[in-house]
């Protein structure tokens, strides 16, 4: 059995941190929050945003769904062969906040969101960067960072996501890092 994902006394802090950088750059009134936990971002959302939260961890998905009952969740593991069942063209701003490292095939998958995103969509992304890893081992361990900070399938950097800068596909609009160089912000948007 999985152990039970469990907040560490910083996990406040560092997930604000990451919505303070994101909340800037939502665009329109469409969103889609992939790996949504229990919600945490919708108090700090814009007025009038129609939210969908997808989580594939039940205990988070039941959690965010008695705290906002007014939204809606839906349960899935977002893989290349499962964004084929959200409907094409039906967002104008995707999050993937600190979820995408947890990712096997991250590339592909951020390939793949563009046939959800309406024309000029933004898909917008935070990753710790690779150098983070020890420390983030190290605060999960003696309690600071939440327990499953450290369970990455793999570390994404800015080399790999300028394979999907191409005509047809996303225009970087934002790259930048925070944290101390620890946590990365990309801002795309679809082109065509």
């Amino acid at each position: 059995m999985a152990e039970e994902i469990k907040d560490g006394l910083l996990s406040g802090y560092l997930r604000f941190a990451r919505f303070k950088k994101v909340i800037p750059h939502i665009s329109g009134n469409k969103l889609l929050d992939i790996g949504c936990d229990e919600g945490y971002i919708i108090p700090y959302l814009p007025k009038g945003v129609e939210y969908l939260g997808i989580e594939r961890d039940t205990n988070l998905l039941n959690k965010a769904k008695r705290k906002y009952p007014k939204y809606n969740f839906i349960q899935m593991d977002v893989t290349t062969d499962t964004i084929k069942q959200i409907e094409p063209k039906s967002f104008d701003t995707i999050l993937m906040i600190a979820v995408i490292e947890h990712m096997a095939q991250p590339i592909d998958i951020l390939d793949k969101l563009r046939s959800i995103l309406n024309e000029k969509g933004r898909n917008i992304i935070t990753s710790p960067a690779k150098k983070s890893h020890n420390l983030l081992v190290l605060l999960s361990r003696i309690g600071l960072a939440r327990n499953d900070k450290h369970e990455h399938e793999s570390y994404i950097d800015n080399a790999m996501v300028t394979r999907l800068f191409a005509p047809g596909k996303f225009k970087l609009m934002l790259h930048k890092t925070f944290q101390f160089g620890m946590n990365q912000l990309w801002v795309l948007e679809k082109d065509g």
